[in-house]
């Protein structure tokens, strides 16, 4: 059967009363178009939901369904971020690593024989723990802005992005800040801020590669 415009909208329109994320919405939307285009006969509103039950197991089974697609996903992807960043580790011999590690040495020394201000580089570190955040926002309001859902993918940003502001505030509670929980000399305060520097800037450059790479949220 040919659907108009109408029963397209119509079909758009349910589907999109069941699903949570873009993915699975397109999944469906495509999967249930296709099956009634090889059908003959009118269009019946009423077909829409004995497909959705025969085919995806009903509105329930679909939610279970998109659970276990983020839940895969965030460990496909955080796997794959983690080979990125071992990847940059291990790699220690390349030109970045190795100008950035003489960054952190020159200041270390100027922090040994002069004043050493470490505020800009706790900056650097909050960016680098952020820089998935933008990312996300970056996706969610400007490329898929289009999108009637949110997407899996930007969802596994933002995950990504907390759990990174996470870490750095409680680095910078626990032994940065002026009212930090360990009392610390300003000298061990700095070579924390470059140990974390360096590694902030390993991540950055990991989670630049890994976005890069297409993800793929359905087999």
């Amino acid at each position: 059967m040919k659907l108009s415009k109408e029963e397209l909208t119509e079909v758009s329109q349910y589907l999109f009363t069941l699903t949570r994320y873009q993915e699975t919405y397109d999944e469906l939307y495509d999967h249930v178009l296709s099956i009634l285009e090889e059908r003959e006969g009118p269009f019946d509103s009423r077909l829409i939901p004995e497909l959705v039950n025969d085919n995806f197991g009903g509105h329930e089974q679909i939610l279970k369904n998109e659970a276990i697609s983020l839940e895969e996903l965030n460990l496909s992807s955080g796997g794959l971020l983690m080979k990125e960043t071992f990847s940059k580790l291990s790699a220690f011999k390349s030109f970045d690593n190795i100008s950035l590690l003489c960054l952190c040495l020159v200041f270390y020394s100027q922090m040994t024989y002069g004043v050493f201000n470490p505020v800009f580089l706790i900056y650097a570190m909050f960016f680098a723990a952020l820089y998935p955040i933008l990312v996300y926002l970056y996706r969610t309001y400007f490329v898929n802005r289009s999108l009637v859902k949110p997407s899996m993918k930007n969802v596994f940003l933002l995950r990504i992005g907390l759990y990174g502001c996470f870490l750095s505030t409680a680095f910078y509670l626990l032994l940065l800040s002026p009212q930090r929980l360990f009392d610390i000399t300003n000298y061990t305060r700095t070579v924390i801020c470059l140990v974390l520097y360096y590694f902030s800037s390993i991540y950055i450059r990991s989670f630049h590669a890994f976005y890069k790479k297409k993800i793929k949220v359905f087999a």
